[in-house]
């Protein structure tokens, strides 16, 4: 089996304890075909997946009707948290 990577390739963890490879990711339109494929789950689905940032983001980004975790694997980063 050919070890893939999560950059390349995401996983969708969905109910019942499942957790899918997606097909690798090819720009904004892909989230649209995401939640096709997954509407069924819900809020209790999940996206994993792994981005690669050169430089600062020159947007805001949130998710009000959930959680994010967020993970510096190398580097370093300021989250700033507006409640």
């Amino acid at each position: 089996m050919n070890a893939l990577r999560l950059e390349q390739c995401f996983v969708h963890l969905g109910r019942g304890a499942r957790a899918e490879a997606q097909p690798p990711f090819d720009g904004m339109a892909w989230y649209d075909a995401y939640t096709a494929r997954h509407a069924g789950d819900g809020a209790e689905g999940r996206l994993v997946s792994q981005y690669t940032f050169t430089q600062d983001w020159a947007s805001w980004e949130m998710h009000p009707a959930g959680d994010e975790v967020v993970i510096c694997t190398h580097g370093a980063m300021v989250l700033e948290e507006n409640i």
